[in-house]
């Protein structure tokens, strides 16, 4: 599906009907996120492989990458925001168990970056105003994948989430894609979410409390501004 092909028929009777399994095993995801069937897996996903961890002594966090697609439509049920709240609170884990400042600190900075792909400052503005509130660190792309109408979400190395939002006219776009733990489908959902955030692309933060500061391109994942000599590296 990642390669930008999807044969909706065979999705829907080969692959969901039978049980919502494929043949490796990754869950087929069909509808919102927020769909309760679709909501409790990713839940599953997230407890069993991206909860706090400890690693030599030291509490460890991972972060969650969420590219929404280019619909208006997307998002603007209060369950996508309860969703987001829900996975955040499992990325960072039982604040009792994170007792001193730094691990603290780092706890607090956990949780779920959503990107936005949308080439246009004004249209940005019109959508912090949409989703602001949902994500706390939100941001835009430049950049575009599937025509605008992929949705991926990618804790790296841990598991994947790609869906491709199927439209016939000007209808409801119908999501449809996979859940998956495969490391070769995590790659390429990392990959098309890499691509959406590195050069030639630009990604600019729409958090609210950057609301009144300059427009500058960050760098995606370290969220600090981008430099002419790393734009040029990559």
């Amino acid at each position: 599906m990642l390669d930008g092909t999807l044969d909706v028929k065979r999705f829907i009777e080969d692959e969901y009907l039978p049980g919502g399994v494929s043949e490796n095993g990754a869950e087929v995801m069909l509808g919102s996120l927020y769909l309760p069937r679709n909501r409790a897996k990713l839940l599953e996903y997230a407890r069993q492989l991206a909860a706090p961890y400890e690693e030599d002594g030291a509490r460890k966090f991972r972060m969650a990458y969420w590219v929404a697609p280019g619909s208006t439509l997307w998002g603007r049920s209060l369950s996508t925001g309860r969703l987001v709240e829900e996975l955040t609170r499992v990325l960072r884990g039982d604040v009792a168990l994170s007792s001193d400042l730094a691990t603290l600190e780092l706890r607090s900075q956990a949780g779920i970056k959503g990107l936005l792909q949308c080439d246009d400052a004004r249209a940005g503005e019109r959508l912090r105003n949409s989703h602001g509130r949902t994500f706390s660190m939100l941001y835009r792309t430049t950049g575009h994948f599937m025509k605008r109408q992929s949705e991926i979400i990618v804790v790296p190395d841990r598991f994947a989430c790609a869906l491709f939002h199927y439209q016939i006219d000007n209808a409801i776009p119908i999501p449809m894609g996979i859940l998956s733990i495969e490391p070769k489908f995590i790659e390429r959902a990392t990959a098309a979410l890499n691509r959406l955030a590195s050069s030639p692309h630009e990604v600019f933060s729409l958090k609210w409390k950057d609301k009144n500061s300059p427009m500058v391109p960050l760098d995606f994942f370290n969220d600090r501004e981008s430099s002419v000599e790393e734009a040029d590296a990559v």
